[in-house]
C-alpha cells in the first residue's frame, strides 16, 4: 500500500491500497497532490495516477494510460517522462494539469480528469541521463528543478544535437494549438490531450536543470 503518515502521531491514511509493480511516486510540494506510476503486469500494462490530499476527501484517478519513466511536480502541475510509441524512439514530455476548481467533477464529459499537454516530438536523452539519473529520478527531483521557476516550462538535454532545450508548457487550453504531438497515435489521445508549443534550443550541453531561485 501507498500511505500518508503523520510523523507526530504515526497515524496513516491509505492513498492506494493495491499499488502496481515497480511503483515510483512523487508528492507535490504544495501538499495538495500525490502521483504514482508503475506497471500492472509483466506485459507493460500500467498507468499514472493522481490523488488529491487529504485522501479521505478524494479518490485515485488515472491521468495517463501507460507507465511513466519519471514524475516531477511544478506547483500543482505534474510533468511526466514517458517512452515514445514503438514507431518512434526516445522519451516524451507530457504535463497534466488539475481541474481549474477544487469542486470540478472527477471525470469530464470526455472521460478525462484535468488536462494533458504533450511535446510535439520525442527526444533521445544522453546515456548518462538514462543510466544514472532516470533510475533514481525521484531522488534527483527532490534536489534539482527540471521545471522553470514559473512552472511553465521544463528543461532537458538531447543526445543527438548535444543541446539543452526548453520545452514550454503554458497554462490553459487556449495556449495550445491543434497540432499533432508525439502521442497523437495512441487511442483516444486526440480527445484527451493537446500539443504543447515547439521547444527552443538554449545552448550546448548534456545535462540541465533550473536554478532553485
Amino acid at each position: 500500500s501507498l500511505c500518508l503518515v503523520n510523523p507526530e502521531d504515526g497515524a496513516a491514511e491509505v492513498i492506494c491500497e493495491h499499488v502496481p509493480f515497480y511503483i515510483h511516486f512523487s508528492a507535490a510540494r504544495s501538499g495538495r497532490w500525490v502521483a504514482w506510476s508503475g506497471m500492472h503486469d509483466e506485459q507493460g500494462h500500467g498507468g499514472v495516477f493522481v490523488r488529491r490530499l487529504p485522501p479521505s476527501e478524494s479518490r485515485p484517478v488515472m491521468v495517463f494510460n501507460g507507465c511513466a519513466e519519471a514524475l516531477a511536480w511544478g506547483g500543482d502541475r505534474l510533468a511526466m517522462l514517458v517512452e515514445a510509441p514503438r514507431a518512434q524512439a526516445g522519451l516524451v514530455w507530457a504535463v497534466w494539469d488539475p481541474p481549474a476548481t477544487d469542486d470540478a467533477p472527477y471525470v469530464s464529459t470526455s472521460g478525462f480528469f484535468g488536462s494533458l499537454s504533450v511535446a510535439r516530438a520525442p527526444f533521445l536523452p544522453s546515456s548518462e541521463f538514462r543510466d544514472r539519473v532516470l533510475p533514481f529520478f525521484d531522488q534527483f527531483e527532490r534536489r534539482l528543478r527540471f521545471w522553470s521557476p514559473a512552472n511553465d516550462a521544463v528543461v532537458y538535454a538531447e543526445r543527438d544535437t548535444y543541446s539543452v532545450w526548453v520545452q514550454p508548457f503554458p497554462r490553459g487550453v487556449a495556449a495550445f494549438s491543434a497540432a499533432r504531438h508525439a502521442l497523437s497515435d495512441l487511442v483516444g489521445a486526440d480527445q484527451q490531450s493537446a500539443a504543447a508549443p515547439e521547444p527552443w534550443r538554449l545552448t550546448e550541453g548534456t545535462f540541465a536543470c533550473w536554478s532553485p531561485t
